[in-house]
């Protein structure tokens, strides 16, 4: 997986769970328990849904009242 030239595949173990608690994707209990496989998933996910409502934000909508 690669977001803006960084490519997660790349990093180890330790620097994935660090993104895990920075971001606060797991816990520290949890952290520990997952496999690289299953973190690289769960930051992928949490990358996508953090776009998606980055998204749905930008958008704004409101009411003009036109009167002639």
């Amino acid at each position: 997986m690669k977001l803006n030239e960084i490519d997660f595949n790349l990093m180890s173990d330790d620097e994935l769970k660090k993104i895990c608690l920075k971001y606060k994707i797991l816990t520290i209990n949890e952290v520990n328990t997952k496999s690289r496989k299953e973190l690289l998933k769960l930051i992928k996910d949490y990358i996508e849904r953090k776009l998606k409502n980055y998204g749905q934000k930008n958008v704004k909508t409101f009411q003009v009242n036109r009167s002639r």
